[in-house]
């Protein structure tokens, strides 16, 4: 194993995440009704989406309750679904409305819509309505179908590398009043979510980099392609991960941080179908991806195909400075396969 490969094993052995698990309060501005116990999402679950239960409103002569209950969906990152449900207590007034789920990733934050006291004179309606953030992001966020009244109170929003995985409801059932209102105010956990450089299953392939063709020429063709040596992220190995990627990014998974785990892991997890000893890899490798232009020549008569050997793992891809020339003789038929680094 070379020296630098170790280096990298024992920082990720001691590296950790400096984020802790936080508690986030919606402002309070009204403060009547019990708080419930705690609903938790499933472990190394998140808070996908919403729904709200709502009393929609009652006229000027009726008590309006305005938000009654908060349903919160929990899935893996990067998943969404309604079947696992958090729910820490309602009042029965109103009804469910619409599902509403972030785009990809997790919530990382809430905003709370509420009324302050409106005087013994009138009607109060504490919480109205709830925001979702998700992915750390002002642009995604899931605003629900509950009432106008009041004002959007500060944002709350946990920790990078963070999602919301719980919460705990404040809600008003004393039926002497006369003035029932609702939710009034939650409480939500954020948890760690896990490092995707250290939960991924790292393997690797051969990728073809360029095909060249000299099949007519009575003398030599020059050929040019890009070599990319080092870590990116995988959207290029795998269809349909540019969103999760970018969800990863905005809660703050970046590439410099994963390094080494990743090393790590192609060091002692690897499903190798190319052959290529990872514990070989130079610092080039496990650094980030680095581009520069070679070019190659292919005989007359000749289809040459250059094929490097690339990893993956999760949403990390790896491109080692190993690659496989396959020279194919058009006339015979006949090829020539070779290996060099470059």
């Amino acid at each position: 194993m070379s020296s630098f490969l170790k280096l990298i094993l024992t920082f990720a052995v001691l590296y950790g995440s400096l984020a802790w698990a936080i508690e986030l309060r919606s402002p309070q501005v009204t403060n009547w009704g019990d708080w419930h116990l705690w609903d938790e999402c499933p472990e190394n679950t998140f808070v996908v989406g919403m729904q709200l239960r709502t009393h929609p409103y009652q006229g000027v002569w009726s008590d309006d309750s305005a938000l009654n209950g908060i349903k919160f969906f929990c899935e893996n990152f990067g998943s969404k679904s309604n079947k696992s449900v958090v729910m820490s207590g309602e009042e029965t007034y109103g009804d469910y409305g619409k599902e509403f789920y972030c785009k990809n990733g997790a919530a990382t934050g809430f905003q709370l819509r509420s009324e302050k006291y409106q005087t013994i004179f009138a009607d109060d309606t504490a919480a109205n309505n709830l925001r979702l953030f998700c992915n750390s992001n002002s642009s995604d966020v899931l605003e629900g179908d509950g009432l106008d009244f009041g004002h959007w109170t500060e944002p709350q929003g946990c920790f990078r590398r963070q999602a919301l995985c719980g919460y705990s409801s404040q809600i008003d059932h004393d039926l002497s009043s006369g003035d029932i209102t609702g939710l009034n105010n939650i409480k939500m956990r954020c948890c760690n979510v896990p490092d995707p450089a250290e939960t991924c299953l790292p393997e690797d392939k051969w990728d073809l980099l360029i095909e060249c063709d000299n099949l007519e020429a009575t003398t030599p063709t020059n050929c040019e392609y890009k070599r990319k040596v080092g870590i990116s992220h995988s959207a290029a190995y795998a269809e349909g991960m540019s969103q999760l990627i970018s969800s990863y990014t905005q809660i703050g998974f970046t590439i410099p941080e994963a390094l080494a785990q990743l090393g790590f892991n192609f060091g002692t997890r690897i499903n190798t179908t190319t052959g290529y000893d990872w514990t070989a890899s130079n610092s080039e490798t496990w650094s980030s991806e680095t581009t520069t232009t070679i070019n190659f020549d292919v005989p007359p008569g000749y289809r040459t195909q250059l094929l490097q050997t690339m990893g993956r793992c999760g949403i990390y891809s790896v491109r080692a400075p190993r690659v496989k020339r396959v020279d194919t003789n058009t006339r015979t038929g006949s090829k020539t396969v070779s290996y060099f680094s470059f």
